[in-house]
């Protein structure tokens, strides 16, 4: 038996081979398939709180229900491509794998609170640019423009979803991590989000309607705590369970990564899943779009504690995990959870 696990282990090297990843795609599909059957988050509602783009194309969208589902689905889809081509860009992880890619569309596809489309499907792709001009300013030892431009992107992005404007004391946390934070520096990064906003200031003059700017400052003074008024719900433990696995990649990649680029660009994601984590307490109503951000480095960090493990064992675990989720997705459809 031991001799069958073994020869198992070396012939597939990576958790993240082909019958995996046909697997997993193949069951986030049924999962986006059974939410349309369902019609899991229809009509598309934009929120009390939404942002008056983010109206937009909800009233766009409106009437739909297809193209609502094909677009959150297709745009998932990317941004899980744009975190597996991001992780292996920066080198993140040892070796080509697609966990972080299959860890993400996961995460997504399971939770039907995402259904069919949230404000973060497009805020997200605004953060991770920033992301990236972040760690491709530590690469390059400073540089001035990419600081501007991430806080520029964070800024447009939190025009469709306005809490992103949280995640720029996170950028200033990631300058003085990657030891790029100085007068120049801090300047630029401020220079980028109040650019963008004089933009929004200007076209609010023209137009005579401050509702672009008025409503995301309301919607940021909304603080709702999430269990101080509604009885904890099994889908809102999940994170508690993800965070888990954070804690002991923490504790694996303290011990084996020997490269200090690398630390450093998993210690700044461990932060950045902790400090989205937090916002869950203070926006709790609007706690599917702050998971949707929070799946981003919770999914690199699980990827790097299951890269280049072989055997029989990892196997086991990642496909436990896929059947939970799974369990945990169709439960909740029902109104079971």
């Amino acid at each position: 038996m031991e001799d069958r696990l073994a020869t198992y282990g070396r012939r597939n090297k990576s958790i993240s081979n082909p019958l995996t990843v046909i697997i997993t795609v193949g069951i986030c599909l049924g999962c986006w398939s059974l939410g349309y059957l369902d019609s899991t988050g229809l009509p598309l509602e934009p929120g009390a709180n939404a942002t008056p783009i983010w109206r937009s194309i909800c009233l766009l969208l409106a009437d739909k229900d297809m193209i609502a589902y094909v677009s959150g689905c297709g745009l998932l889809f990317f941004i899980s491509f744009l975190v597996q081509r991001g992780s292996f860009l920066l080198l993140i992880l040892k070796g080509r794998t697609l966990l972080p890619f299959l860890f993400y569309l996961l995460l997504n596809s399971t939770n039907a609170v995402f259904f069919p489309i949230q404000s973060t499907s497009f805020a997200l792709l605004f953060l991770l640019a920033a992301i990236f001009e972040l760690f491709n300013s530590y690469q390059k030892l400073v540089n001035i423009g990419r600081i501007f431009n991430a806080t520029m992107f964070i800024a447009i992005g939190s025009l469709f979803w306005v809490y992103l404007l949280w995640f720029i004391p996170l950028f200033w946390f990631g300058l003085y991590k990657f030891k790029l934070l100085n007068v120049r520096s801090f300047y630029a990064s401020f220079l980028g989000a109040f650019t963008t906003y004089w933009f929004v200031l200007a076209w609010c003059v023209w137009k005579h309607d401050y509702s672009l700017l008025l409503i995301p400052l309301r919607s940021l003074a909304d603080i709702d705590l999430i269990f101080l008024n509604e009885t904890i719900q099994v889908g809102k433990l999940i994170p508690f369970c993800i965070i888990m696995f954070i804690l002991i990649a923490v504790v694996v990649f303290n011990k084996i990564e020997n490269t200090l680029r690398a630390r450093h660009y998993l210690s700044f994601l461990l932060v950045f899943s902790i400090y989205s984590f937090l916002l869950i307490f203070l926006y709790g109503q609007d706690i599917a779009n702050i998971l949707s951000i929070f799946y981003v480095p919770t999914s690199v960090l699980i990827a790097y504690l299951f890269s280049n493990k072989r055997g029989f064992i990892s196997y086991l675990i990642y496909y436990g995990m896929l059947l939970v989720l799974v369990i945990l997705f169709v439960l909740r459809l029902w109104n079971i959870l």
